[in-house]
């Protein structure tokens, strides 16, 4: 595990639980879960 101690690494965590956000409000399936979006 990558201990989050540098901002520039906090910022970059951040950035990707954003981008999961966003995904998900847009309804987006994710590339490495396309069986979730499957009925």
């Amino acid at each position: 595990m990558i201990p989050i101690l540098n901002p520039s690494i906090l910022r970059i965590e951040c950035t990707k639980i954003s981008a999961l956000n966003v995904q998900k409000l847009h309804s987006t399936p994710l590339p490495s879960n396309p069986q979730r979006e499957t009925p």
